[in-house]
């Protein structure tokens, strides 16, 4: 690997995390983050990070733990956020982090395909500039977009390196951030059973995991939590 091959992509991916954040905390200044949302995973991380039990104020469900409205035990990775700084825009920074980090490690997946060196940085560019990645940015704070870096990053070691632990780490965090993600990962696991044939009996692990995660996250753990039926069942 060339000097150029490093430096360009550090400091292409470093530019976009600043203008990112540029453009989360000036949203943030003149008052244009949805305050329901931000607020209240602002304020279950911020609970999280004193080593309280988490609770909200749900606009429907009154005042519960956390767990549930969303199955997104995750959370509690981030909460040593605020043992850096007692500030809540650390969460958009946060955000803008994880949303680069995503674009490069689709880079990195890109590269493994042996595409040619400017073809990587187009994928990576058709998903900084997508609405659905931007939105998140410029109007609130939500777990999507680091629950997707975390997915990207189960992606490319299920399938290009043989670190088996780490690979299920990610595949556990990925889940924890919201019982739906289960769902997710399990369209990516059913086109792995079509192209990785050899490996039918890991990714049938992962697959019948990842639908034991979603049953149970909303017939048993949410609903012990929030002292009702799953909220949100079609």
């Amino acid at each position: 690997i060339s000097s150029a091959q490093i430096i360009i992509p550090s400091i292409i991916f470093s530019s976009f995390f600043l203008l990112l954040s540029a453009i989360s905390l000036y949203r943030y200044n003149i008052v244009q983050i949805f305050h329901y949302d931000f607020g209240t995973f602002a304020s279950i991380i911020w609970q999280l990070s004193q080593g309280k039990i988490a609770v909200i104020d749900h606009i429907s469900l009154g005042r519960i733990n956390f767990l549930g409205d969303h199955f997104n035990p995750s959370l509690t990775i981030l909460s040593p956020l605020f043992w850096i700084i007692k500030d809540v825009r650390i969460l958009l920074l946060e955000q803008a982090f994880a949303t680069t980090a995503s674009a490069f490690v689709i880079f990195l997946i890109a590269r493994r395909k042996k595409l040619k060196f400017l073809t990587p940085f187009i994928f990576s560019f058709v998903f900084l500039f997508f609405a659905g990645t931007v939105f998140p940015l410029v109007t609130d704070w939500h777990p999507e977009p680091t629950a997707g870096l975390f997915l990207l990053l189960f992606i490319y070691f299920f399938s290009y390196t043989k670190k088996k632990i780490i690979t299920f780490i990610f595949a556990i965090i990925f889940l924890g951030f919201k019982e739906s993600n289960a769902l997710t990962l399990s369209f990516f696991l059913i086109s792995c059973l079509f192209i990785c044939k050899q490996r039918r009996k890991e990714i049938l692990f992962y697959l019948i995991g990842s639908f034991i995660w979603f049953f149970a996250s909303i017939k048993i753990l949410i609903p012990h939590f929030s002292g009702r039926e799953y909220f949100y069942t079609p």
